[in-house]
């Protein structure tokens, strides 16, 4: 029996933009100063599950910078 590779999850822009409620120019923005990671195929980008996983990680605000927040 062959082992199946798993296919990866790609979600387009539109996913995106409902998932975080951000337009278009933010996504667009997002890929082209590499903050999000993407593939072209063709015209179009997609973002892989992987890509989404490694973004939310970058995002997220540690203690330190939450106390940098709050000493405003």
């Amino acid at each position: 029996m062959l082992k199946q590779e798993k296919t990866p999850k790609f979600y387009t822009i539109d996913d995106f933009m409902d998932m975080f409620s951000v337009g278009r120019a933010t996504v667009y923005h997002l890929i082209n100063t590499r903050k999000l990671k993407a593939v072209r195929i063709g015209r179009q980008y997609r973002i892989t599950q992987e890509h989404l996983d490694e973004f939310i990680k970058n995002q997220t605000v540690n203690d330190d910078e939450k106390l940098k927040l709050y000493k405003r």
